[in-house]
């Protein structure tokens, strides 16, 4: 067999392209080795500082993570700890939790440099983050990561926020600058550390926990400066020590029966109320239940929000009643949103009437779900011409924006409670709307209890604070039902939730047995429970009936 030789040609053609291909790939001009790609340097860094409550918090676990890098290291008995990351890049959020695991604190260092940093962990580290993000500080730091993106600016802006809404609420914060980095030295009782000890104070003094005020935080944050600020000074008011939602300070009583409004001033501890410039006393009956030492045989029971209804009347005094709210100054866009409304009007045709109101963020009436004729006569409004705006004296003022002198058609006082909810009594020259937002019910479990006070009115009548019970016997979810049981008659009734709306609970006429099964007489009912406020407001479905009947739920 014959072999053909190599070519000597194609042999050089074949090593051109391979210098070619070679120099393609990045390589040199084929005299040596490929240079191997030169990663980039890592920037070690440091994150340290101080994990306090006031008291060091020895032995916390400290996690750190930042856009780049992470560890987890452990608080010296000074609560001094130290992180360094072989790599890494600020910004970072900081995670310390007690060696008992009963406190959970966060912080944030703004920046984008890999500059060593100093990160205080407390508790007003932890309302920053809350400022910061809107959102609970926990949530923040589970969502962090690389693209997370804080600059100190920005970060500023929101400790200037907080730290003037802590001041007005008469926390002394003079002591620090910078919450984030500041110097922190546990026990000195001076600086960094007498702020903290300030908040641990004010905290104690209003009946409130941290929690709680961190969630006020991150609620209203988006809300305006004002709506932000009115939050936290109501949480942080003084509170009385058998009764930790009656707090002290200016409220604003709503009187049903002559429709007018003014303001009680209220000290908590003291146990006295300014009403119309005299000081009565109040006389507990029990926790968050008292007597006013007035001619007009005051009854007040305060929910849970700090709101409260008040009546009076009997033994030849008139019946009134009525409902206070802690003052605030809230922003108008606190009050956008759809509300669900029952109105009070003694006699007057409207009495009994409920529906929805719905205002834009610069409160504009958008829309409105008026129901004169009771359950089933419901209709959308047509002829809404109407806007609130904030009137100096406090509250809104709501007017007919095509009259061609606008005039003030009603007031509206709101307030906005810790959890974000804004519940609000509007009043004119006929009537009382009580409103809440619309918000769709939830079925309780079978077992549950709610233990209250009632008032029962009618036109003529205003009954005394009654306690009373109800039990959920039974639910059902395809119908939306809940049959309940009182505790002072063992009597029953079944009322349908979310009907006529969403938020709304409806009793037809007559659904209700006694406690042997028999039949029992009652009215039908339209109730709005205002979720969250700790207070039920219920009316007539049948326009013919004027009655409402206010309940408090007993904090626990």
């Amino acid at each position: 067999m014959t072999h053909r030789r190599f070519h000597p040609s194609l042999r050089t053609r074949l090593a051109s392209l391979s210098v070619l291909a070679l120099a393609a790939c990045g390589g040199s001009d084929g005299d040596g080795p490929v240079a191997p790609l030169t990663p980039p340097a890592a920037t070690p860094m440091q994150v340290s500082g101080t994990v306090a409550s006031g008291a060091a918090l020895a032995g916390s676990t400290v996690a750190v993570s930042c856009a780049r890098g992470s560890g987890s290291t452990t608080a010296d008995t000074s609560g001094v700890f130290t992180q360094k990351l072989e790599d890494g890049q600020l910004p970072c959020v900081v995670t310390a939790t007690s060696a008992d695991g009963a406190t959970v604190l966060h912080a944030i260092a703004p920046g984008t440099s890999a500059a060593d940093t100093t990160v205080q962990v407390t508790p007003l580290t932890e309302l920053l983050v809350a400022q910061f993000a809107g959102t609970s500080p926990s949530t923040y730091a589970s969502n962090f990561g690389a693209t997370s993106a804080v600059s100190a600016t920005s970060l500023q802006q929101s400790q200037a926020t907080l730290l003037q809404s802590l001041a007005k609420a008469n926390v002394d914060v003079s002591g620090v600058t910078n919450v984030v980095s500041d110097p922190l030295q546990p026990g000195s009782g001076s600086g960094y550390d007498a702020a903290l000890q300030h908040l641990s104070t004010s905290l104690s003094d209003a009946g409130t926990t941290l929690a709680q005020l961190t969630t006020a935080v991150a609620t209203s944050a988006g809300v305006g400066t004002s709506t932000g600020q009115s939050t936290i000074v109501t949480l942080l008011a003084v509170a009385n020590a058998d009764c930790p939602s009656l707090k002290s300070g200016k409220h604003r009583s709503i009187d049903f029966g002559d429709h007018s409004d003014s303001i009680v001033t209220i000290d908590a501890r003291a146990l006295t109320a300014v009403i119309n410039g005299v000081t009565q006393h109040l006389t507990q009956i029990e926790p968050c239940l008292y007597a006013i030492d007035d001619p007009y045989n005051t009854q007040f029971a305060v929910s849970r929000s700090g709101m409260g209804v008040w009546r009076q009347g009997g033994n030849g005094i008139d019946p009134d009643f009525g409902m206070t709210m802690p003052e605030q100054t809230l922003d108008m866009a606190a009050l956008a949103g759809t509300f669900n409304r029952v109105t009070w009007a003694g006699t007057a045709i409207d009495s009994g009437d409920f529906g929805s109101e719905t205002f834009d963020a610069n409160g504009k009436h958008v829309a409105a779900q008026q129901c004169p004729g009771g359950y089933g006569g419901c209709a959308a409004a047509t002829d809404l011409h109407a806007h609130l705006q904030v009137d100096a004296a406090g509250g809104f003022d709501y007017y007919d924006e095509t009259d061609a002198q606008p005039t003030v058609d009603a007031r509206v006082f709101a307030y906005r409670d810790g959890n974000g909810h804004t519940w609000s009594i509007a009043t004119t020259d006929q009537s009382v709307l009580v409103m809440a937002p619309q918000a769709a019910l939830s079925l309780p479990t079978v077992g549950t209890t709610g233990v209250y006070w009632e008032v029962d009115v009618t036109p003529t009548s205003v009954s005394a604070f009654a306690a009373d019970t109800n039990t959920a016997l039974a639910v059902d979810a395809a119908s939306a039902t809940e049959t309940r049981k009182f505790g002072s008659d063992g009597h029953t009734d079944t009322v349908t939730f979310n009907d006529p709306a969403a938020g709304l609970r409806h009793r037809v006429v007559n659904a209700c047995q006694q406690a042997d099964g028999s039949a029992r007489g009652c009215n039908a009912l339209v109730q709005l429970p205002m979720t969250g406020s700790g207070i039920n407001a219920s009316v007539s479905a049948d326009p013919a009936k004027h009655v409402i009947y206010l309940s408090v739920t007993k904090p626990s």
